[in-house]
């Protein structure tokens, strides 16, 4: 009698193991598929930097340094041209011949997963570069910080308004009477900042030469270098 129910309770608890297993493991399934939504934060967090946010090579490692090799995903990609090919570069980066030395083999650092969802977000990119830009700020959960202002600011905005932002940039010189402002002596508020650098100084009634930055930056890259931008003026 005893053996019967133990018989029992163990094919009950066998069979509720089993149908939980196949729930946890449909689940997973769902979970680890690759996409392109998880593909946009990958990306950000470890391809804009030098690809850019808008995979047009405007990083800040290219922008920070002379010489630095095109990243440009729209040009110059006919090792990358399909899916497969792609998938290769991303994966092998510099160990094939025909890619620049300072690309990361990926294949060596992210998941199956994440590399295949940094592809579908990449073929998304190149259909459509709005939508994934979009897509990517969802995605994306940065938070504002002075570590990421500064550099922003060197890689974006010290060409005109120079390292300290004395407005001494080695654009500065070109630009004739549209000298870039000096940031040290701005009394500027916050907000005031943000809008310029999101809508450009042509908004303000400043120079038209100061860029539509809201066009590249993401909203956290944005309010980054507003921050650091203020403590300029206690250097």
């Amino acid at each position: 009698m005893i053996t019967n129910q133990l018989h029992r309770i163990v094919v009950l608890v066998v069979f509720l193991y089993l149908i939980c297993v196949e729930h946890c493991f449909a689940s997973n399934v769902e979970l680890v598929k690759p996409n392109k939504e998880y593909g946009a934060k990958i990306y950000y967090e470890r391809c804009s930097l030098c690809h850019g946010n808008h995979g047009r090579g405007r990083g800040i490692l290219p922008l920070l340094m002379r010489g630095y090799p095109s990243t440009n995903l729209y040009a110059n990609n006919d090792h990358s041209k399909t899916v497969d090919q792609l998938r290769t570069v991303i994966a092998h980066g510099a160990n094939l011949q025909e890619i620049a030395s300072l690309m990361p083999p990926w294949g060596n650092e992210l998941s199956w997963n994440e590399l295949e969802s940094v592809v579908k977000f990449v073929v998304f990119q190149r259909e459509d570069n709005e939508a994934s830009y979009q897509m990517m700020l969802k995605a994306i959960e940065t938070k504002p910080s002075l570590a990421l202002g500064e550099l922003v600011f060197r890689s974006r905005c010290a060409l005109c308004h120079g390292y300290n932002g004395h407005g001494d940039g080695r654009l500065s010189t070109m630009l004739g009477k549209a000298k870039p402002t000096d940031l040290t002596k701005s009394l500027l508020a916050n907000a005031e900042l943000l809008s310029i650098v999101s809508n450009g100084g042509k908004s303000a009634g400043l120079s038209e030469m100061m860029p539509v930055w809201k066009e590249v930056l993401t909203p956290a890259e944005i309010e980054s270098v507003v921050q650091y931008v203020l403590i300029l003026r206690d250097k």
